[in-house]
């Protein structure tokens, strides 16, 4: 997981509508989102070769771990929502 920045952690309530948040986690200072080499360049995984969406699942995969062992409460699915394919969302 090396190279791994967040890209989004605490947001006020406005920016959190700008970008079309519907939870309230970053708002609440609960949350961030994680950025890596290995995940995908596009969100919904869009031109994207088998053997890359496999690699990028599998590094998915290292940061829920990481993130249950952290404890977390949440992390999103690879792919939650048509999504997540870019990042990984981590609620605490």
């Amino acid at each position: 997981m090396s190279g791994a920045v967040i890209t989004s952690d605490w947001r006020c309530p406005e920016g959190n509508l700008i970008v079309g948040a519907t939870g309230l986690t970053h708002v609440e200072g609960r949350a961030g989102d994680f950025r890596a080499p290995g995940f995908l360049d596009e969100p919904d995984g869009a031109n994207a070769t088998p053997e890359e969406a496999a690699a990028a699942r599998a590094l998915h995969r290292k940061f829920v771990d990481a993130a249950g062992a952290a404890p977390a409460t949440w992390a999103s699915p690879f792919g939650y929502r048509g999504t997540h394919k870019d990042h990984i969302h981590i609620c605490w």
